[in-house]
């Protein structure tokens, strides 16, 4: 069973991440994807990871194939780390205020790193484990995205991350996202580079 839209992992914060899947073009009522095209999926809890497993290749509630499932092993890092992003992130300010590039970069950075030990915390960790985040923005790339889901629209922003945190916080962040909304596309991490 796919994890689903009502699901008690919905209702609260993500202790998994799911990203965008890029690539499709449509064609006669169907979206069609290139062969290199990927989807990213990680979880804490592996019961979650299972399901999705069984959801992709039993039922075909995804509505695509999947030809292929690749375990990407976290890497292991102590101190500052810079996170290629595989999707945007989303962040809210603690009036739940959508943060947007437009916001001064110290408040993007502290709300990843009062979500990120958030999460921590959550995972059972000190949220001493993570000590400092920074955003990272990209070179000749637009810094800010809009994504339609049902009748919202969801403001996020386009960038990498640095965090300084211990090996079992980078463990726990690389495998949950950086944000909020991680369930929904948000803050997948593409690749964790020293």
């Amino acid at each position: 069973m796919w994890l689903g839209r009502d699901n008690a992992l919905h209702d609260a914060t993500s202790l998994y991440s799911l990203g965008q899947i890029k690539g499709g073009r449509p064609a006669n009522g169907n979206l069609y994807f290139s062969g290199d095209a990927f989807l990213l999926f990680s979880a804490l809890n592996e019961t979650s990871v299972n399901q999705v497993l069984a959801g992709a290749f039993g039922s075909g509630v995804l509505g695509f194939a999947v030809r292929n499932v690749q375990i990407i092993p976290d890497r292991v890092v102590d101190g500052w780390a810079h996170y290629v992003m595989a999707s945007p992130v989303h962040l809210r300010s603690r009036d739940k205020a959508f943060l947007t590039s437009t916001e001064e970069v110290g408040a993007l950075a502290d709300a990843i790193l009062r979500v990120g030990r958030l999460k921590l915390g959550l995972a059972g960790l000190s949220v001493d484990e993570l000590r400092a985040a920074s955003i990272i923005w990209k070179p000749h790339r637009k810094r800010s995205a809009a994504t339609h889901f049902d009748n919202y629209i969801i403001k996020s922003i386009v960038c990498d991350v640095a965090l300084d945190a211990s090996p079992e916080g980078h463990r726990v962040l690389q495998t949950v996202g950086i944000g909020q909304l991680t369930g929904m596309g948000f803050g997948a991490t593409r690749e964790v580079v020293v």
